[in-house]
Order: C-alpha cells, then structure tokens, then sequence
C-alpha cells in the first residue's frame, strides 16, 4: 500500500470517526491477505475490531465516572486464593451473556439515593 492511500485513509478513518481503525486495518489486512479472505471477510473483521474497541473504551470511560480504580476481569482473579470458588461454574456463569461479545453484567443494582 502506497503512502498517499494511507494517508488517504486515515483521514477517512478520522472523518468518519473511527477511531480505532487506523490501528487495526493494517493488520487485519495482512491477515486477511494470508487467509484469502473475501473483502466481505475483510470488512467484516475490521468493523467488529472497531466495535470491540469502542465496547472497551466504553466500559473503561464507564468506571472511571463511576469511580472504580481499575477494571477487574475473570482473567486476573485468584482462583488459588479464593479456594472455595468453583472455577468451571464461575466460567460457565460468565459465558451466559446472550450476544457475543455482550459487556451486560449478570446481576445489576440500582443506585440508592444520596442524602
């Protein structure tokens, strides 16, 4: 790919607000050249890729306004230190999420008035 199209398109990216393209197309081009991925392929990776990191810096801009000091995911927790907590029924719980890639929690609370 020539200089002056990438350029063109991340003016476009910026145009049209997608954020994180800039820095995802590229790879997934490479990938999807590998693959002998269709274009529809193609496009489909990099608008997913683009949502998931929209999804991300939402949920990141969510718990900075909400106060909490960072966010927590199944990944880091101590499964050896938390002896009584059943790894596989924790898994399974947290695959019940009804569409892919949901960012809906399992359980909400509502806010209780302040004062």
């Amino acid at each position: 790919m020539s200089d002056l199209q990438h350029q063109r398109i991340l003016e476009l990216c910026q145009e049209l607000r997608l954020s994180a393209m800039p820095n995802l197309y590229s790879g997934i081009a490479q990938s999807a050249a590998a693959k002998a991925a269709s274009f529809a392929d193609f496009l489909e990776e990099t608008l997913r890729a683009e949502r998931d990191a929209r999804s991300a810096r939402a949920r990141e801009m969510f718990a900075r306004v909400a106060g909490f000091p960072t966010i927590k995911t199944l990944d880091g927790f101590d499964f050896g230190f938390a002896a009584g907590v059943p790894r596989p029924q924790i898994h399974e719980l947290a695959g019940l999420n009804t569409r892919k890639g949901s960012a809906t929690p399992l359980c909400r609370t509502a806010k209780r008035p302040s004062g």
